[in-house]
């Protein structure tokens, strides 16, 4: 790693906020569009510790878990700086529809109210219609049991995907809760 350049050393401890970075994601992390052919020239310079799979466009850089393990510590001494790639990795997922990647980042990043209102915008139907059952549920594993729970959409989301598995009962038990609880909400507000 010493042997690197300062600037590929840091182009690797900020691409360390992502498991997998794509040449366009780690521009985007460090709001740098030189940051993938830093990344490239690691992966040339230390091949067992950068992995570069693909062909021109479509590289992703793969940290070995002892490199990864050491940028992230060197990234934990400036939390201010953590916070803002692991904000602009969210704000990539999100744009690119990779909804659990960007969840997962913003859980790390974000007040509980900005991810509520993240949670908020989730384009629940359209996933479900474009990428399946299997993606609404890996979007629901990010997303914290107490927020599911205090949100209807994602509570409907949540028994949509119980019924698509085959859980026919348990999603009529959770529709009827939710219904009970709009029915007393309603009754609570006066109307």
């Amino acid at each position: 790693f010493s042997t690197l350049s300062p600037q590929e050393q840091q182009a690797i401890i900020d691409a360390s906020v992502v498991e997998e970075a794509e040449a366009e994601l780690v521009n985007e992390i460090r709001d740098d569009p030189g940051s993938a052919a830093l990344l490239h020239q690691s992966a040339l310079a230390l091949p067992s510790l950068v992995q570069q799979v693909g062909t021109g466009d479509g590289f992703v850089y793969r940290l070995h878990p002892l490199l990864a393990g050491y940028a992230q510590t060197r990234l934990t001494l400036v939390p201010t700086q953590r916070e803002a790639l692991q904000r602009r990795a969210s704000d990539w997922f999100w744009r690119n529809q990779r909804y659990p990647d960007a969840i997962r980042l913003a859980r790390r990043c974000r007040s509980p109210e900005e991810l509520l209102s993240m949670l908020a915008e989730l384009p629940i139907l359209e996933i479900f219609l474009d990428m399946g059952a299997s993606e609404l549920r890996a979007i629901l594993k990010e997303v914290a049991s107490e927020h599911i729970d205090g949100t209807p959409r994602l509570q409907l989301a949540r028994a949509l995907v119980q019924f698509k598995a085959g859980f026919h009962q348990e999603a009529e038990q959770m529709l009827a809760r939710i219904h009970e609880r709009l029915q007393a909400t309603a009754s609570g507000d006066g109307g």
